[in-house]
């Protein structure tokens, strides 16, 4: 095994036996390498510096000028999607709900479950005795 599988290996985070990360490891224990660019965070410094048409009185930011631009458009009817965005923001988006129609027989419900059943019971019978062969082994 050369040196960097064995490194690699060393390194690897403890997980369950589902593959889970174990509580107090990380996949990732450098975290973000130094000087990796953050789109949103750039955004977020611009949006709060303060806008340079902006009067003294004002001192308005970039944020200040885009929301009022927004609503301006809005109330000069401009675009009505705005306005939906705004109440969906504001509000959340309704619960939209599907109706299903149709009709199952119960027979036809009743024979799925039971075959369900059946198939499961006999996964876990078969899963139980590889286990048990396994630690006999």
């Amino acid at each position: 095994m050369s040196k960097e599988q064995e490194k690699t290996r060393s390194n690897k985070p403890k997980r369950d036996d589902k593959g889970r990360l174990l509580p107090g490891h990380t996949a990732n224990p450098n975290g973000r390498p130094k000087g990796s660019v953050s789109v949103v965070s750039a955004i977020k410094r611009k949006l709060e510096e303060e806008y340079p048409e902006a009067t003294n009185e004002e001192k308005r930011t970039y944020l200040d000028k885009i929301v009022s631009s927004y609503f301006e458009e809005i109330i000069e009817g401009k675009d009505r999607t705005l306005l939906k965005d705004i109440i969906d923001r504001v509000d959340g988006k309704p619960i939209q709900t599907n109706k299903i129609e149709g009709k199952i027989e119960t027979n036809e419900l009743e024979e799925r479950n039971k075959f369900l059943k059946e198939f499961f019971d006999e996964e876990i019978r078969s899963s139980t005795k590889d286990s048990t062969k396994e630690q006999e082994e």
